[in-house]
């Protein structure tokens, strides 16, 4: 295991995903009352002994998985994506029914939910049919009045991180020295695969010829072309510069490498 990988894996699970009375969404530490004297000084001495790479890739990581879970949203209750698709957590797809009916879903009350009451959410959102126009205002969080049945306590992390580090692990199988990137190229990689699978046959070239600023530049942009919704377009080019820059930045520290 890389250290990238291990401290992205600590971050996912050293933290709860929580949601602000205005939408936002963080990453925030678990037990953040626990802030006494003796917690303080022994995190003090545990930051003195990291090194300043690793302090470095801390604040990345940290830094991406917060603006991820903007990005992708949070929310307990399941709803429909942009393409109609039944989501969750984070930006986490149910492909099936019958593995929709397999999570453990609980009501507002924390009770578990009844099979007639998950059939019923099931049903409900499968018979939406206005997704992605200007006219539809279906929010992510608009779909809880809907469907009324929630994750479990914790299994939005669990599934966050189920999904995420699957993906790191086959990023560095195929493409070539993406273990020996800056942690900031690493991340924009990752955002990539994240949303749009592992199509990236170029990227991969660039990655072999060591050609990171074509990384960069051309390699982790999704095209806007065959989008009609004008929200959605806009989500897409804020996720295309933020990767962009994020990948820039690594790419910056690289070249002061040498």
């Amino acid at each position: 295991m890389t250290m990238t990988r291990d401290l992205l894996e600590e971050m996912i699970l050293g933290k709860s995903i929580v949601k602000d009375e205005d939408g936002n969404t963080f990453f925030l530490e678990n037990n953040p009352e626990d802030s006494s004297e003796s917690v303080n000084s022994m995190k003090r001495n545990y930051v003195s002994d990291e090194t300043e790479e690793k302090k470095h890739n801390e604040k990345v990581i940290d830094e991406y998985l917060n603006k991820l879970v903007n990005l992708e949203g949070f929310e307990k209750h399941p709803y429909l994506d942009t393409k109609g698709l039944i989501t969750l957590g984070v930006g986490h797809m149910i492909p099936t029914e019958k593995k929709f009916k397999e999570i453990a879903w609980v009501n507002k009350d924390n009770t578990p939910a009844t099979k007639e009451q998950i059939n019923l959410a099931y049903n409900k959102l499968k018979s939406y049919k206005c997704i992605q126009a200007e006219s539809c205002n279906n929010t992510a969080a608009s779909y809880e009045a809907k469907t009324n049945i929630y994750l479990p306590k914790g299994k939005a992390e669990e599934i966050f991180k189920n999904d995420l580090l699957p993906k790191y692990d086959t990023l560095v199988k195929i493409v070539p020295n993406f273990e020996k990137m800056p942690v900031e190229m690493q991340m924009a990689i990752l955002d990539l695969s994240y949303n749009y699978g592992f199509n990236m046959p170029r990227l991969i070239e660039a990655a072999k010829a060591n050609n990171f600023k074509q990384i960069c530049d051309e390699e982790l942009s999704i095209s806007t072309d065959k989008i009609t919704s004008k929200n959605v377009k806009n989500y897409i080019m804020e996720r295309n510069n933020y990767k962009r820059n994020l990948c820039l930045r690594g790419l910056e520290r690289l070249n002061k490498r040498y």
